[in-house]
């Protein structure tokens, strides 16, 4: 019974581990795609049943709450910075004269400048959030901050999904070229929403920011 009680965290921990395993899945490619997908998909279901087993078993804690916040960015961002790095790298197909697929450099720096502004935005309300807790208050998540997060996870597995299929599965040119449009799409959408957010939490909280508690 005591090991179930700790359960909750040890689920929000495995998600840590599972960001190696994820990247290098995916950047291996062919089948470990398939694979980095499918650890993708049951990695962010623990983030729903954590929180569900902790209330269940009445065994929610103020580290539980820190840990499963923190880590959560630390999953998306971790996956965002390696899966950026893997787009600078040529890929490979599975197989023997697989067909060495192109790396379009426009495509990685536009990549790469939206994940800075997200990974920016991160550590501007975390920032926030221990000034406030120095100060004895709790800033709760916002609905837009739980929006952007559920598009980037969305856009995440549908970036490791197109890895596996372009790779393991051989989709057809018309398909990846659509895929890769709804992916482009949803990144840019949470992109958005990211930094929106992020400023319309920065504004109402400001009283919280030196010099600007007005």
């Amino acid at each position: 019974m005591r090991f179930l009680r700790h359960l909750p965290n040890l689920l929000t921990a495995a998600r840590l581990p599972a960001i190696f395993l994820i990247t290098l899945w995916t950047y291996w490619a062919g089948p470990w795609a398939s694979a980095a997908l499918a650890l993708f998909i049951l990695a962010a279901l623990t983030d729903i049943f954590d929180g569900w087993i902790a209330r269940k078993l009445d065994a929610v804690t103020d580290f539980g709450r820190l840990m499963d916040a923190l880590v959560d960015k630390i999953f998306i961002l971790g996956l965002l910075v390696g899966l950026a790095a893997i787009d600078c790298l040529p890929v490979r197909q599975w197989g023997d004269g697989g067909q060495t697929l192109a790396v379009n450099g426009t495509t990685v720096l536009l990549t790469s400048f939206g994940v800075m502004l997200i990974i920016i935005r991160e550590f501007l309300i975390t920032g926030l959030r221990l000034v406030a807790a120095a100060s004895g208050q709790v800033l709760e998540a916002e609905g837009l901050g739980k929006i952007k997060t559920f598009l980037q996870i969305i856009a995440i597995g549908h970036l490791i999904g197109l890895r596996a299929y372009e790779t393991h599965w051989n989709l057809s040119a018309e398909w990846h070229q659509n895929w890769e449009v709804i992916i482009m799409v949803l990144f840019w959408l949470s992109v958005l929403i990211t930094v929106v957010s992020g400023a319309s939490y920065l504004i109402r909280h400001r009283r919280h920011l030196p010099g600007l508690a007005s």
